[in-house]
């Protein structure tokens, strides 16, 4: 989410604002883990959100659970 020039939640709502990009899934992937962070995310498109550090197997799951929707 903390990103140069263009923050994650930004970033989201672009992808979400055009044709193109706004089915695309996306997950939050960030350091944040605030309950606030998580609705913002949620809020600004995200379809999920994950902390680092990474469990991996918890990530793939998600990957794996949004591509089947």
């Amino acid at each position: 989410m903390c990103m140069p020039r263009m923050g994650g939640l930004e970033a989201t709502r672009k992808l979400r604002s055009d044709l193109k990009t706004k089915r695309i899934p996306i997950i939050a992937l960030t350091a944040l883990n605030l309950a606030e962070d998580v609705r913002r995310a949620l809020h600004a498109g995200c379809a999920d959100y994950e902390t680092k550090p990474v469990a991996l197997i918890k990530l793939n799951l998600k990957i794996s659970k949004l591509l089947r929707a």
